[in-house]
């Protein structure tokens, strides 16, 4: 299953894809990505305009020379066979080799003060609507399969009152969902326009087999700490040193990204995806301030997983940093234990005041000795035969 986000540029397919994608567990696609992997321009950033006239004449050259540039590389990159939300788009030559109109789902997004002049390139989303609209008069697709979200703003206003969906079912009738923002429509879609359209609440393992999405999300025992003010401002440099308080009370596995964290304000405002970089305890950081890489040892090799916390390991513990070389000590929260492939990561609150996820063989626990003994991982599998006939 694939769920296509379209739109201009500058209209937020990539924030919309990216938390759909993760509401979801399912994997990201841009598009785009075979062509900024080899673009390069001296413009500035701030000339938006310049860039994307630039891009857009590099693409066509290079999709003279070959057509498929764009369906290769996702195709050797992504699992297509499993469950994917690919943004960004345009040529109706590549729309068409990847849409099933039995099984896909399209989301067009509309921002309505997108200052920008459309490209030649973006001629390309109006035939794919009407592709589209030929497929649904012959009955091949659903109606329901098509989206159309139309926004004036990015983001909701602030507001006192509880957020809602303000779409109503004679709303919901028309070609176009027309929303406050992109905001509004991101979580209207999450939770309202998904299931209209009949998307199932299930992910994708890379062998195709289905998971039930609520094994992605798992309630922890909730603990206080605080939380780096730029991380709530989609890493603005002006919010560096402020912290919030807040209370950590899930973990999230999304297959091929870091273990996340979900965490409530004391406002009560929820925020989901919070690396371990963000968090700290404490009053104040001591050194070494760890870097990501350093403080999570490995990605989430899927999103079915369970957490323990268990009573014989509780108290301090030593770890070894290995980019570092480095020994800390800490303290034993709980174990993430993605079950299936024998995979685990145990969450520690370090002495510098971060949070790290790091395997048994880089924690000592009960602050034993910074040493590890040279034994070898145990690769057997211990089953015994069943007998003929039987289930065991």
């Amino acid at each position: 299953m694939k769920i296509f986000v379209l739109g201009r540029s500058r209209t937020g397919k990539s924030p919309f894809a990216q938390q759909v994608a993760r509401f979801f567990g399912a994997q990201h696609i841009m598009g785009s990505e075979w062509v900024r992997r080899q673009f390069t321009t001296d413009l500035p950033k701030s000339d938006r305009a310049g860039i994307v006239q630039a891009i857009t004449a590099f693409s066509l050259e290079k999709l003279r020379q070959n057509p498929h540039s764009c369906l290769n590389f996702i195709a050797g990159k992504y699992d297509l066979n499993s469950f994917c939300v690919i943004e960004g788009l345009r040529n109706p030559f590549d729309f068409i080799h990847l849409f099933d109109y039995r099984h896909d789902f399209v989301v067009f997004l509309e921002h309505e003060d997108n200052g920008l002049t459309a490209t030649g390139f973006e001629q390309g989303l109006d035939i794919i609507r009407l592709h589209l609209a030929y497929q649904q008069n012959l009955g091949l697709l659903k109606s329901e399969r098509v989206i159309s979200y139309r926004y004036r703003n990015f983001y909701d206003e602030p507001k006192n009152t509880p957020w809602k969906l303000l779409l109503s079912e004679d709303d919901r009738k028309q070609a176009e969902w027309c929303v406050p923002s992109l905001e509004h429509a991101i979580t209207d879609f999450c939770l309202v326009g998904s299931k209209r359209a009949g998307i199932p609440e299930v992910t994708a393992s890379p062998d195709g087999s289905r998971q039930n999405a609520r094994h992605i999300h798992s309630d922890i025992q909730p603990f206080r700490c605080r939380i780096r003010l730029e991380y709530l401002y989609d890493m603005d440099p002006a919010y560096l040193g402020q912290f919030r308080n807040c209370t950590v009370f899930a973990l999230s596995s999304y297959e091929g990204h870091v273990p996340t964290f979900k965490i409530l304000l004391d406002d009560g405002t929820v925020f989901a995806y919070i690396p371990a970089t963000a968090l700290v305890h404490g009053t104040e950081s001591k050194d070494p301030q760890l870097e990501l890489c350093e403080l999570v040892y490995h990605n989430c090799p899927s999103g079915n997983f369970c957490i323990n916390s268990f009573a014989e390991l509780q108290g301090p513990v030593n770890v070894f940093i290995k980019q570092k070389g480095l020994w800390l000590e800490g303290e034993y929260i709980l174990t993430m234990d993605w079950y299936e492939g024998n995979d685990l990561l145990n969450l520690v609150a370090l002495a510098n005041g971060q949070y790290a996820l790091l395997p048994f063989h880089k924690v000592k626990f009960k602050n034993g000795p910074r040493e590890f003994s040279r034994f070898k991982k145990l690769r057997q599998i211990w089953t015994i035969p069943t007998p003929s006939g039987k289930n065991s």
